[in-house]
């Protein structure tokens, strides 16, 4: 009987420990958590939702287009005032390490705005994976639009 008691509870360890070992191998989402999911073609942006500012100047067009594309109340406070500090996109860009770092991966820019390199500073992701990865965070920090208007309009040094 003692047997057959210590055969029963070492079963239900083992699968215990199954368990605890399936939860800590899944990937964490970082946009998940994120201020704005990411639309889809049956939702509207939620930049649609909040009061677009009466952008002006040559840039309106652009501009527009591009409060239209954000995500996030962040990349929105930004754009407000229709330009982008660089300590705004500094933090943008923190924001966008932030989801990358999540997943070992850290982000810097390349050839003063043109590009930008994610380097793998822990695990082992495909280049695939890479690539997912930093699409959903460039998409759900805005770092992707706000990034490249920053880097368009920043005058040559």
């Amino acid at each position: 009987m003692i047997r057959y008691r210590i055969g029963v509870a070492f079963v239900c360890i083992a699968i215990a420990v199954m368990i605890v070992a399936a939860i800590l191998c899944v990937p964490a989402s970082p946009w998940r958590n994120a201020e704005a999911e990411p639309t889809s073609g049956t939702q509207p942006s939620p930049s649609a939702t909040v009061h677009q500012p009466d952008f002006t100047g040559p840039d309106r067009i652009a501009l527009n287009e591009l409060w239209g594309s954000l995500h996030t109340s962040r990349g929105r406070d930004v754009l407000r005032d229709g330009s982008i500090t660089s300590e705004e996109m500094d933090g943008v860009t923190k924001a966008y390490n932030a989801c990358l770092s999540v997943y070992g991966l850290q982000s810097r820019v390349i050839d003063g705005g043109a590009g930008r390199n994610e380097v793998q500073v822990r695990g082992s992701l495909t280049e695939t994976q890479r690539s997912k990865v930093s699409g959903e965070c460039g998409m759900n920090t805005d770092y992707d639009a706000l990034s490249a208007w920053y880097y368009r309009t920043q005058p040559a040094s």
